[in-house]
């Protein structure tokens, strides 16, 4: 069984990253070199088709730009730069929509891009150049406001961490709640992490408690937060080396688990916990062997064999009702930047009769229930999928 989907790589919800000047002059200069080519070069006909459905879906764009629907224009706008690289104007009026649709991220690094396109190209064509004057001004406005988020961010920050350092003795499990919220947003913030590693919340010697010692250094494991704070017994499954698989190995401590494919672990003898209780791991991802790994926990495995999972991917949490092998439905998600390889992450639900909590570094994610309003009751277990990870807290206990 595994879990995927497939997504368009330039939406509007999608996070661009912003490249170095180093590397817009690259673009540049590549451009620049390749259209110095295709100057002297005939037009094959492949590439005369191509230009002509780019063309065909820069005006379908440029329509459904017109009726205000500005999803629907990106992706006319980001299928015509496919089929023809050198439809300069599609690029601007993606930004455009995206910008409309309030990415103002996206919509700065799209007008990036076609600045840097348009300032490699020869000879600009007058619409290109009337584009270039109207992006220009765009970037300047959206850079404006690109700083006063970061000066916003800067604050947040700073004030957290003043909180955290306020809390260390005091309060350490609240301490290291205000870290992790500030690794969340800056997971190179070498302050937070050097005291995050005092109180025991992992290493400092990379981002997001990396340590750069490879998976022989296992580390401390840091004390739980949140609710998990509050439950008054566990059950230690690595302490017992309670749950068994070929898939699973053993070093003191510390379980290993690696899938080439999509694999529920179950125990032999079955681990039910009631109707309220709380699941809990510490993990961190050592190898990933295709796209669409992922590494969770299995909850609420019935006699139909319908089952849960709560599991983290590379950019993103999920909550999934498994009620076949082969369906699925989501009943909640959360996106993030990229999990860190060889970080340490806590992880965990709180199961309340129908309702379940997903937490991740002390901050609560996603919130569900069961469709039909049964208890999230039945076995629990691993959920894994194409990657080795290491766990050095795995654990569950009852809720009172």
């Amino acid at each position: 069984m595994t879990i995927g989907r497939n997504r368009y790589r330039c939406t509007p919800g999608h996070r661009a990253r912003t490249l170095t000047a180093a590397a817009w002059l690259a673009v540049a200069v590549g451009i620049a070199a390749l259209a110095g080519l295709a100057a002297t070069a005939a037009v094959a006909p492949d590439a005369a088709a191509d230009a002509k459905v780019a063309e065909t879906l820069f005006k379908s764009g440029k329509q459904a730009y017109s009726k205000g629907d500005y999803a629907g224009a990106i992706t006319y706008f980001q299928k015509a730069i496919e089929e023809d690289t050198t439809l300069l104007e599609a690029s601007w009026w993606c930004a455009a929509a995206q910008e409309k649709l309030g990415d103002k991220g996206a919509a700065l690094t799209t007008y990036r891009e076609f600045l840097a396109l348009v300032s490699g190209k020869p000879a600009a064509t007058k619409e290109e150049l009337r584009l270039k004057a109207l992006a220009e001004k765009s970037v300047e406005s959206l850079a404006a406001g690109e700083k006063e988020s970061k000066k916003l961010e800067d604050a947040f920050v700073g004030n957290l961490m003043q909180f955290a350092k306020d809390n260390f003795v005091r309060d350490p499990g609240v301490a290291l709640k205000a870290l992790a919220q500030i690794l969340a947003v800056r997971p190179d913030h070498s302050e937070a992490l050097k005291l995050r590693e005092k109180l025991g919340g992992g290493a400092a010697d990379g981002p997001s408690g990396a340590s750069s010692g490879g998976a022989s250094e296992k580390g401390a494991a840091g004390p739980a937060t949140g609710p998990f704070r509050e439950v008054k017994s566990w059950k230690d499954f690595l302490e017992e080396q309670t749950i068994k698989s070929n898939v699973i190995t053993y070093d003191g401590k510390v379980m290993t688990v690696e899938t080439k494919g999509g694999s529920l672990i179950r125990n032999d003898s079955p681990l039910d916990f009631g109707t309220s209780y709380a699941y809990e791991m510490e993990f961190r991802v050592m190898t990933t062997f295709e796209r669409g790994w992922l590494t969770g926990l299995a909850f609420a495995y019935d006699k139909e064999a319908t089952f849960w999972s709560a599991h983290v991917m590379a950019g993103r949490v999920e909550l999934a009702y498994m009620r076949s092998p082969s369906a699925h439905d989501i009943v909640g998600e959360f996106d993030m930047p990229p999990l860190e390889m060889e970080s340490w992450h806590r992880f965990g639900i709180i199961v309340n009769g129908p309702a379940v909590e997903l937490w991740l570094d002390g901050k609560k994610v996603i919130s569900g229930r069961h469709p039909d309003g049964k208890d999230l009751a039945g076995e629990i277990g691993i959920f894994h999928q194409r990657c080795r990870t290491e766990r050095r807290v795995f654990r569950a206990g009852k809720v009172d």
